[in-house]
């Protein structure tokens, strides 16, 4: 539906910190089987309620974090999801990181990875689970909602996803 233009964007008055507890609710449990901390955080500038798609700002939220919990070994090391402003531009940006302590991705791969049926590594997805679809869907909901998808990823380090958005406040009732 994406490429075919028939997939719509509503904005709508949505609680950004609500949406993020029920993303992070959802995956604590496959984060605590793996010993891993699940943990979110926004940013005090970020407005209680700001106009976005719900369900597509869950959908990309849902993909990033079970990505990161699926490439991130077992016992102690964190997923983290975070979000904040970025007023530095001519229009603020709402920023959302998903940031894990996993495996990582080549600089040379990267490019790829947003790539629809591409993967990094056959034998990973092959254990882990997936089609290579995933994060291409992402860029393309987040393009979609006039905002984009970024990654920035070391091996054996971790991955930072960053969904950035225009700034939607609801307008204020008269």
């Amino acid at each position: 539906k994406v490429e075919s233009g028939q997939l719509t964007v509503r904005h709508t008055p949505t609680d950004l910190r609500h949406l993020c507890q029920q993303v992070v609710d959802m995956f604590t449990p496959r984060a605590e089987e793996k010993r891993l901390s699940l943990l979110y955080k926004v940013s005090d500038s970020v407005p209680a309620m700001i106009e976005t798609d719900p369900q597509r700002m869950r959908q990309i939220l849902t993909n990033l974090v079970n990505n990161a919990i699926k490439f991130t070994s077992k016992g102690g090391v964190t997923v983290n999801v975070s979000a904040r402003l970025d007023a530095e531009g001519v229009k603020p940006l709402l920023e959302i990181a998903v940031i894990d302590t996993g495996i990582g991705i080549a600089a040379e791969e990267q490019h790829r990875i947003f790539e629809a049926f591409a993967q990094v590594d056959d034998s990973m997805s092959r254990a882990t689970g997936g089609v290579g679809l995933g994060l291409a869907i992402s860029r393309d909901l987040a393009r979609l909602m006039e905002g984009d998808l970024l990654c920035k990823s070391v091996p054996d380090v971790g991955t930072t996803f960053r969904l950035q958005l225009p700034l939607r406040v609801p307008a204020q009732p008269r």
